[in-house]
């Protein structure tokens, strides 16, 4: 009797363990884009990573239906990737917009949900996401080695598997280049990271920010003759965090810095003074007197470039932007005025 509750013990224990397996899987996509970048470190694979919005965007709800969640699909990537789907549901967002009587409970749920999906706005603005399905290869560190384009021709599995092989090249070569950093030091670490740097597409640039802050300590003087494009892409990470801050004034300081005291050519000091007068520009402000001395330092850095007359031409708008501020401004105090006396 003993043995048998054993055995009837052993089995319960081998059907909750297979039970959990499967429940875990669902239909067999991570959802937790940091639990899969260890699970893709601990297996040495990739990440499949799938921006969809299945309940809103007929292309993504397609897509996950005729090859995201088919067995045949994932069964074959399962061997190579580790997939996961962050999807913005409106269905379940609009469980954060409560009625005034809301329990706590409803109120503790609407929170949770609340930060999922402002992790997953951040992870969209982080991968460049532009429209949905948006389709990646990442490394286990989440650098973009590919990306898929979606196409109306994605109908079933094999469709978009093909397409996955077609990139099997290019995965290749960024997953060598991936590789070659970790481990090295000094100058072959700035060359290293100069070259992941420079085969990364450009949308995915934020991606690489902790390489990118080590080049100024890495090659100090300038050695590898490269650090200016790594000072202004700095400036560009410093910039956006001020603005986050509403210190307009501090994102503008991270471009004039950097035109004072670092390594840029000509033509980045050019960008540098343009941009930090762009955000003053774009953020409505109304010191317009420091936007035309930022685009005439632009413009007086390199008068004979390419981005001269862009300069000029944005001069322009500034004087013009001001001249309607100031016509604004004296309607304004006419009305207050004509107020004042049908006051009295």
């Amino acid at each position: 009797m003993k043995k048998n509750r054993c055995r009837f013990a052993f089995a319960l224990c081998c059907m909750f363990t297979v039970f959990f397996l499967f429940g875990a899987c669902g239909k067999g996509w991570e959802d937790d884009l940091e639990l899969a970048k260890k699970t893709a470190a601990q297996s040495h694979k990739n990440i499949l990573l799938v921006f969809t919005g299945e309940d809103w965007n007929e292309p993504s709800r397609d897509f996950k239906n005729s090859v995201l969640n088919t067995k045949e699909f994932l069964s074959a990537v399962r061997h190579e990737y580790v997939p996961v789907n962050i999807d913005f549901s409106q269905n379940e967002y609009a469980k954060t917009e409560l009625p005034p009587d809301a329990s706590e409970r409803q109120k503790n749920e609407a929170q949770k949900i609340k930060i999922a999906y402002d992790t997953k706005d951040a992870l969209s603005k982080l991968y460049n996401v532009q429209a949905y399905p948006a389709i990646y290869v990442t490394s286990p560190e989440g650098y973009v080695l590919a990306n898929v384009p979606y196409q109306s021709t994605f109908t079933n599995p094999q469709s978009f598997l093909s397409a996955l092989a077609e990139k099997k090249e290019e995965i290749t070569k960024m997953v060598q280049l991936v590789q070659a950093v970790p481990g090295t030091e000094g100058m072959v670490r700035v060359k290293a990271i100069d070259a992941l740097y420079e085969a990364t597409d450009e949308n995915y640039h934020s991606l690489l920010n902790d390489y990118i802050q080590e080049m100024p300590v890495l090659d100090p003087e300038n050695k590898s003759g490269v650090l200016s494009k790594y000072e202004l892409q700095i400036a560009y990470i410093n910039a956006m965090e001020k603005i986050q801050q509403n210190d307009l004034f501090g994102a503008v300081t991270c471009f004039e810095s950097i035109c004072e005291t670092g390594h840029l050519e000509s033509i980045q000091k050019q960008e540098a003074y343009y941009y930090a007068a762009y955000i003053l520009a774009a953020t409505n402000s109304m010191e317009f007197g420091k936007m035309l001395d930022l685009l005439q330092e632009a413009y007086d850095v390199n008068p004979t470039s390419e981005y001269a007359n862009r300069v000029l031409e944005a001069q322009d708008a500034v004087r013009l932007m001001a001249e309607q501020a100031v016509m604004f401004s004296e309607e304004m105090s006419q009305l207050g005025e004509v107020d004042a006396l049908a006051g009295e």
